[in-house]
């Protein structure tokens, strides 16, 4: 069977990433092997900063700072004793959400191994890890004044091998993208707290960093960069509130020369996640706004059997794409573009084989031409509240497998 275009192109992209080496412990003296995201996205927090610098070739004792390994905010017994050191380096540049906290001159850079578990592992390489006189776009987290080594500003780097004057990823090196450019995109980049305090403003610069570079916005490691932080604002924006299309609703199913079959289905309340245009997908465009959304739903014979909740991850029956934006009637109408997924509801016809073999015809045709991008069905949401569904689908010449809906009750997962 030949695997979905979405799920071809997140096995096209896992392959294409490098994959940070393992890194030695010296806390517990084991090698872990981790997948991390090859790309600086968003900030984790307020913290963090770039600087646009040049690496010295002087080291100083930079100590632990505030730096913790357990989640508890305490280190292992034993870290105390290991010696931490950062480089020092001549800043001509500052951005970032801490920018105004490192008044230029120079900055100690410390560098840390980034763990499985996303919490940072001491150096076990040379603390002079950035070749000297090579500017660099270096991201990390401001330290608070009385953590400073020797009085300078101090910044942990928390993924190093993400620094191209590194050395350390061989992808980094390739970048086509030159300090200054990534200095310049890096400081646009909002923190993950500001996406979800306000998506689209906190993501507003970097989009129009990218619309005024559109050469440098497809170069890597930008291009990929830029496409996981608006998804971030994409999801986020359509998470933070109910659909006005949720509910539950008793659909009939029915194809050409056959019988109607009624199925029920409840969604959930708050869309699962955004969904793309042809551009987006690509991340070839990054508009200040989502394309759509999923819903997650179950689906029962009957109403009465439809559950309020969802058992666990995984367990629902599929998707409701919802297009975006609505088209808003004279009347007040809202009408939507929209699919609701058809494999599942193969699954409650047992008793119309025919139904069932052509909803997989369209869906095999589907797949194989990208129609996912072309949503099939009409959705009115009036102004009392209720909502009429109409999905029509050509599987063969002069057939059809038709599907209408309307929601009978309010109730969601």
């Amino acid at each position: 069977m030949k695997p979905s275009p979405c799920l071809a192109a997140v096995l096209a992209g896992a392959l294409a990433f490098p994959v940070a080496a393992g890194a030695l412990d010296p806390a517990v003296g084991t090698a872990p092997h981790c997948l991390h995201a090859p790309v600086i996205t968003a900030h984790p927090d307020d913290r963090h900063v770039v600087v646009l610098a040049a690496a010295t070739g002087d080291t100083v004792p930079a100590g632990w700072g505030d730096v913790t390994r357990a989640r508890t905010g305490r280190r292992p017994r034993g870290w105390g004793r290991q010696p931490v050191y950062g480089q020092v380096a001549e800043v001509s540049g500052v951005g970032g959400p801490a920018a105004s906290g490192v008044p230029g001159g120079r900055a100690v850079l410390v560098p840390w191994e980034p763990g499985c578990d996303n919490l940072p592992l001491r150096w076990w390489r040379s603390f002079a890890w950035l070749r000297t006189g090579e500017p660099d776009a270096v991201v990390g987290r401001l330290r608070s004044p009385e953590h400073w080594a020797g009085g300078i500003p101090t910044i942990d780097v928390f993924r190093p091998e993400l620094m191209r004057a590194s050395g350390l990823l061989p992808g980094a090196v390739r970048w086509r993208a030159t300090a200054d450019q990534l200095f310049g995109f890096y400081s646009t980049l909002p923190s993950i707290g500001r996406i979800q305090a306000d998506p689209w403003p906190a993501v507003a610069p970097m989009l129009a960093w990218l619309r005024a570079n559109p050469a440098l916005a497809q170069v890597h490691p930008i291009r990929y960069a830029a496409r996981a932080v608006h998804e971030q604002a994409a999801h986020t924006a359509v998470r933070s509130a109910p659909s006005p299309l949720a509910g539950t609703y008793r659909f009939e199913v029915s194809r050409t020369g056959g019988p109607a079959h009624t199925i029920f289905v409840r969604t959930t309340a708050v869309p699962e996640r955004a969904i793309w245009s042809p551009g987006e997908a690509e991340g070839l465009v990054f508009p200040g706004a989502a394309a759509g959304y999923q819903l997650r739903m179950v689906i029962r014979e009957s109403e009465s059997s439809l559950p309020r909740r969802i058992a666990g991850r995984g367990r629902d029956d599929g998707r409701i794409d919802v297009r975006l934006p609505e088209a808003r009637e004279a009347d007040g109408s809202r009408r939507f573009r929209g699919h609701l997924e058809l494999v599942e509801i193969s699954h409650r016809l047992r008793n119309d084989p025919e139904l069932r073999e052509a909803i997989y015809a369209w869906f095999d045709r589907w797949t194989e031409n990208m129609q996912n991008e072309n949503p099939v069905a009409e959705i009115v949401l009036r102004p009392d509240g209720s909502v009429q569904w109409s999905q029509v689908m050509e599987v063969a010449p002069g057939r059809v497998v038709t599907i209408r809906g309307v929601r009978v009750a309010p109730e969601t997962l």
